[in-house]
């Protein structure tokens, strides 16, 4: 056995420490990418006969803990593309502008 095997212990630690607070950090980033997207409620169950998207959508909204509104956060995502890609468009045909 090494003289100082506890050294190693303590490495786990601070490792498991890291990790943790880089968890709650990214944890609280989600949550507030997600806040305008939350709904009332509580996440649906599950049908019987439900597909590959609603099952991984209810698989999301338990994990989260939260009901989400996917329609708008699919078209505000599709906005902000479309506005990225217009102005990308814009400076390249424009190249002094």
């Amino acid at each position: 056995m090494r003289r100082f095997w506890w050294t190693t212990w303590i490495k786990v630690a601070a490792v498991a420490a890291v990790l943790l607070v880089a968890f709650f950090f990214g944890k609280s980033k989600l949550d507030h990418i997600l806040s305008p997207y939350e709904s009332d409620g509580s996440p649906e169950q599950l049908t019987e006969d439900a597909n590959i998207i609603d099952k991984t959508m209810y698989w999301v909204e338990k994990t989260l803990g939260k009901k989400l509104n996917y329609e708008d956060l699919i078209f505000d995502y599709a906005n902000d593309y479309a506005q990225k890609m217009m102005t990308e468009s814009k400076q390249s045909r424009e190249p002094g502008a």
